[in-house]
């Protein structure tokens, strides 16, 4: 019988998936095409900004960084419940930074298969559509709704597992968006949780999880570079501020680094930026040679680009 329906299935999913090899191919193709003119800054979070600038000098910028998938297996494959959903061609065509794709994809996917998979993946996307130029600039009312959404998903995600390392990941990165929403004290609050969150994700994941290190980076970076005023407000809620140090934010986006060379972007400018800050001039010049090179996939990858280029011209370094 199991054999039968997943024939049956297979036949009546056969158009859709011809329809989506050719729609992916598209994709790719103009996404190779743009990376090349486009000016740099990465999604994984898609022009995603976390740790946003708040005018206290604690500015982060994010975007998650994919699960990078292979061909496609079936978004919506036969509903037999002991088949588990695929996402490989889902999260492939995430990683081109096809956000609004992504979502129809997810959104085809039979109800009884959306477990804490299906709900980390529809957070990560609402958040980057939310964070994109497009709806952060020009509809932030939309954005706030947008990151509300998300955030329930990733509660919900977190409810049915909590030992999954991109759920946390993620359930990190929306405490922080959603807190700050609420307010610079909320938010200020919150950050010794969201790093808790994203060292669980290292951990869970076997030290493997780079969107998670250099998450890790960005907040020990900010945390020195804090503003007057936050680090006062920090001081009011934890009588001390917690330990943050350049040395650390170095090792955490210098160990993503060395796990995916040239993945993202924002981790090789992050990388540049501490090592100018600690006085590793030619590590950083080095660093942002190589991120000249790299490949233009979202917003952020374009505003990233364009402080590599302003480091180099400031330097000299062109």
């Amino acid at each position: 019988m199991i054999r039968f329906a997943l024939v049956r299935a297979a036949r009546q999913s056969c158009h859709q998936v011809s329809r989506r090899s050719h729609q992916f191919e598209r994709t790719l193709s103009s996404t190779r095409t743009n990376s090349i003119y486009a000016k740099p800054s990465q999604e994984q979070c898609n022009g995603s900004t976390f740790f946003r600038n708040v005018g206290v000098g604690f500015g982060v910028a994010f975007t998650a960084l994919a699960l990078i998938g292979g061909p496609n297996t079936e978004a919506h494959a036969a509903s037999d419940p002991n088949v588990k959903q695929d996402y490989t061609y889902i999260d492939t065509v995430f990683d081109t930074g096809d956000h609004k794709s992504t979502m129809d994809l997810l959104n085809e996917v039979p109800e009884d298969k959306k477990d804490f998979e299906w709900y980390w993946r529809k957070a990560r996307t609402t958040y980057n559509i939310a964070t994109s130029d497009e709806i952060s600039k020009q509809n932030p009312t939309k954005k706030t709704q947008m990151v509300n959404e998300a955030y329930d998903d990733i509660q919900r995600a977190k409810k049915e597992n909590d030992q999954d390392h991109n759920v946390l990941r993620w359930y990190g990165i929306l405490l922080n968006e959603y807190s700050a929403q609420i307010s610079t004290t909320e938010k200020i609050k919150n950050l010794p949780k969201v790093k808790q969150l994203w060292i669980t994700a290292v951990k869970l994941s076997g030290d493997k999880d780079t969107t998670a290190l250099h998450l890790l980076g960005r907040w020990e970076k900010g945390l020195v570079e804090i503003g007057w005023v936050s680090r006062q407000l920090a001081k009011t809620l934890f009588g001390t501020l917690p330990d943050a140090s350049y040395i650390n934010a170095y090792n955490y986006f210098k160990k993503a680094e060395d796990l995916k060379p040239n993945n993202w972007l924002n981790n090789r400018l992050k990388l540049a930026e501490v090592c100018i800050a600690l006085n590793r001039k030619e590590e950083a010049k080095d660093q942002l040679q190589k991120a000249m090179k790299m490949k233009i996939k979202t917003d952020e990858d374009k505003s990233s680009k364009k402080e590599v280029e302003k480091l180099m011209k400031y330097h000299g370094w062109n």
